[in-house]
């Protein structure tokens, strides 16, 4: 083969199209933008929890590009217990029924195969068909692979998938760990995975990427230069394209309610999750983004009649600062006011963040930090935080400086 024919994809898009359209899959169980898949790199896709069943659609997908190219699925979650056997053995049981339980996608994509079988030491499913008796009787290739961003040395040093073009990253949002890093873990993933720096693979590696509308201010907005496109997203059916400044392309879209949900929302008859809440937002899908709401400041005349303490500290996180005032008030004691703030103008200035660098930058809250005198007052600070004493000019510093804490 010439080297110039590499360049170009192997995928037919009006191909998979076509084999998609004979799987007659109910519209409301298919919602992934072919067009745009194919034609970006990364394709984000947002929804409420009760609504689209991603994870399936996205599994599809990967079945037909196995079938008609042998293209594997690298399926991903950011932590490596999201990725134990009990998590993902029943990952294709909803393609095997759905939209019930006589309808069975896998036999229809494969004909001679009709369920998968997940094989834990490998961290894999290969397809497998079952018999009368419950029996397997031929068994198949692997057609998925199963990895965590947490462990992304491992892949590193020993995987290789020549035809693992298609990634899925599922319930990226989701991680009980630190997120600092977490853009970075994926990016070597998809380097190990996808090899896209070769000429070979380039052309023919796409990233989906699933998750729920629980964050409006994750970290992986900031991560994929998208913060701005995402705030404007404040309807459901909302959809982007963005090109970064050095040339990666981006699709975002926030799915859209099926209409059994807006019937449901219009006529107030939300079954369980019926809460007017914006936690539950995320289930209910009466506002586009959850939101933890946090402390704001209870009477603004507490800002002009407190005693202003302190108000050097600040906290320098995903490259914003975040200003903390120490007040002292006759009726309500002590508490801290957080606010947007510009780079400080003097060195006394106490910088937290998770990356000192400068003299007057501390890590986290000082624990660490050679001056007691500044030791004590961050912990201080801290103190107040846990009792609730922490006042947040808005939703956004609130969720900055959660993330912040949970990365230190």
């Amino acid at each position: 083969m010439k080297q110039e024919e590499y360049e170009a994809s192997y995928i037919d898009v009006e191909e998979v199209k076509k084999f998609i359209k004979k799987l007659n899959i109910p519209k409301e169980y298919f919602k992934i933008d072919l067009d745009k898949f194919f034609t970006h790199e990364y394709n984000i896709y947002l929804s409420i929890r009760e609504n689209a069943g991603k994870t399936t659609q996205a599994l599809i997908l990967g079945m037909v590009l196995n079938r008609l190219y042998g293209t594997k699925i690298e399926y991903i979650r950011n932590d490596e217990k999201q990725i134990a056997r009990a998590s993902v053995e029943e990952l294709f049981s909803t393609v095997e029924k759905l939209p019930d339980k006589f309808c069975n996608y896998i036999q229809k994509i494969y004909g001679v195969y009709n369920a998968v079988e997940y094989k834990p030491q490998q961290k894999c499913f290969r397809l497998v068909h079952i018999d009368e008796d419950g029996n397997t009787d031929l068994t198949g290739d692997t057609i998925c692979a199963l990895h965590s961003n947490e462990n992304w040395r491992k892949y590193k040093s020993s995987y290789n998938s020549p035809m693992g073009d298609y990634i899925v990253v599922d319930e990226f949002l989701d991680s009980e760990r630190p997120t600092y890093r977490q853009m970075t873990e994926l990016m070597n993933n998809i380097s190990t995975i996808g090899r896209v720096g070769s000429k070979q693979r380039r052309n023919n590696v796409h990233c989906l990427m699933l998750g729920n509308n629980t964050d409006e201010y994750s970290h992986w907005w900031d991560d994929f230069t998208i913060t701005e496109q995402i705030r404007n997203m404040i309807n459901f059916g909302n959809e982007f394209s963005a090109i970064t400044e050095l040339g990666t392309s981006v699709f975002c879209k926030l799915i859209d309610l099926n209409d059994n949900k807006k019937e449901e929302i219009k006529t107030k008859k939300i079954k369980f999750f019926g809460f007017n809440t914006p936690e539950m937002a995320q289930f209910n899908g009466t506002q586009v983004w959850a939101q933890t709401n946090y402390p704001q400041i209870p009477d603004v005349e507490m800002l002009r009649e407190g005693k202003r303490k302190a108000n050097r500290i600040y906290i320098y996180h995903r490259g914003r600062y975040i200003q903390l005032e120490l007040f002292s008030h006759k009726l309500y004691g002590y508490y801290v006011f957080l606010h947007w703030a510009s780079e400080p103008e003097y060195d006394d200035a106490v910088i937290m963040t998770i990356e000192p660098i400068k003299k007057n930058e501390i890590y986290g809250f000082g624990k660490y930090s050679l001056s007691d005198k500044i030791g004590k007052a961050l912990s201080t600070l801290n103190k107040l935080r846990m009792g609730n004493r922490w006042y947040y000019l808005n939703n956004q510093i609130g969720a900055i400086v959660d993330d912040f804490i949970k990365n230190i």
